[in-house]
């Protein structure tokens, strides 16, 4: 979709810069597979050598970086498919067509099911799947997406384009707020623009500046505020305590989220988990909570719905949200459509693997907020970087500017994810 609104604002292309373009993306979608398998052969033996994990239990674990890993090759795919259409110079037979056809009718139903529960014997879906796209992109594919690419690859065609793209999207070079992009109303139910912290950016000894980077993003989007917290340990809860003490904020919207294996240990687990966490926190009560896809399941429903009306009687939370990925308007209508009804939607969205356009609409439709979480946290995969180069050249806060007034314009809330260098946050801030 990114891709696609870039090509829109620049107008006529010429194909071969087109081609060079998604040969390069195809290439990236590569490397990041490489980085993505090395981390999650890391996770997992990590997983194994925690006390609380079983070697069956591991792929829990390892299910964030498992959904990395397929989307990073259906991108790889789709982008191989996409230069073969326009450019039959790139050596894939008729059979290795519908080969890479099917493969990626199974990976997106490997997604489809993720999107309900973790992988379980992902060892399984990961090696088949890898292991058949290492074939269609055997030794003289690859070569001949080089060639295509060129010695300068994408960066050295389209970003010639990039400074127009970016004054289209952002409406001649408009501030946002004053054109199609209407904070107030994004942010009825949740702020605009927040910040999602956890482990990464607020574990260990080093603290974090949340307090800071939320006085940033109110003193820029002139909203308030949104502080999203992640799942994390102790440790976090309570640097993002000793932070926000040290703050002025008064009007600050914390939200929730709750840990996606909580829900299966039933309601009472869930609600000491929120109560404690509010008391690391300093804090009497969430604006929101977030609840993963697992409270939504027909059995739990009920035990649910009973949680949420205690926790809204007692002043625990005052809203609660969906967090769970929904791939199709059916799904998202299935998750959203409820009573009592749920304030927002909290969705995977990024200039890569953007959520369903129809599935927005769904929400929206039912007065569901829908809130962008990005997949990666900290600096994005080398696909989101080409995009992002491509349309707002090298500078980091530009590239951030481009993908944040792109998530505003099709009207979701967005959160920032500074990841691990936290130092970056107020580049991230500075974009707004």
């Amino acid at each position: 979709a990114f891709s696609a609104d870039l090509v829109a604002s620049v107008g006529a292309v010429p194909k071969e810069d087109i081609v060079a373009h998604v040969s390069t993306v195809a290439l990236a979608a590569l490397r990041d597979i490489e980085g993505l398998l090395k981390e999650v052969s890391e996770a997992e033996a990590q997983a194994l050598g925690a006390s609380d994990h079983s070697p069956l239990e591991a792929y829990t674990a390892v299910n964030d970086k498992v959904g990395q890993l397929f989307e990073a090759a259906l991108l790889a795919l789709r982008h191989l498919a996409a230069v073969h259409a326009v450019d039959s110079s790139v050596p894939l037979t008729s059979r290795e067509l519908r080969d890479l056809a099917t493969l990626e009718g199974q990976i997106v139903d490997v997604l489809t099911a993720q999107a309900k529960d973790p992988v379980f014997w992902w060892h399984g879906p990961k090696w088949m799947i890898i292991g058949k796209l290492k074939g269609i992109f055997r030794a003289d594919v690859l070569s001949r997406l080089h060639a295509l690419a060129g010695p300068e690859g994408a960066e050295g065609k389209l970003n010639r384009y990039g400074e127009e793209a970016v004054a289209t999207l952002a409406k001649a070079g408009e501030p946002a707020s004053k054109t199609a992009i209407d904070l107030a109303v994004i942010g009825a139910k949740v702020p605009a623009i927040g910040l999602a912290v956890g482990d990464a950016e607020c574990g260990g000894e080093q603290g974090c500046d949340v307090a800071g980077m939320l006085a940033a993003i109110r003193a820029a989007s002139k909203q308030p505020a949104h502080l999203l917290v992640l799942p994390c340990e102790t440790e976090a809860l309570k640097n993002i305590r000793t932070s926000l003490h040290s703050g002025s904020d008064k009007k600050l919207f914390v939200s929730f989220v709750v840990n996606g294996n909580l829900s299966e240990q039933g309601p009472q687990v869930v609600v000491a988990k929120v109560i404690a966490s509010l008391k690391l926190l300093g804090l009497e009560s969430f604006d929101l909570l977030w609840l993963p896809y697992d409270s939504f399941k027909k059995r739990m429903w009920p035990h649910t719905k009973e949680m949420l009306t205690l926790m809204f009687e007692q002043k625990i939370i005052a809203r609660y949200g969906v967090h769970a990925p929904a791939r199709s308007a059916v799904l998202a209508k299935k998750l959203l459509d409820r009573q009592p009804a749920p304030a927002a939607w909290l969705t995977p969205h990024d200039v890569v693997l953007p959520a369903a356009p129809e599935a927005l609409e769904a929400a929206r439709n039912l007065s569901v907020a829908p809130v962008a979480l990005p997949r990666y946290a900290g600096a994005p995969g080398a696909v989101a970087r080409l995009y992002l180069q491509t349309a707002a050249g090298e500078s980091s806060s530009d590239q951030q500017a481009a993908a944040i007034r792109w998530t505003l314009a099709q009207g979701l809330a967005l959160t920032l994810r500074p990841g691990p260098s936290a130092a970056a946050a107020p580049g991230l801030v500075s974009a707004l």
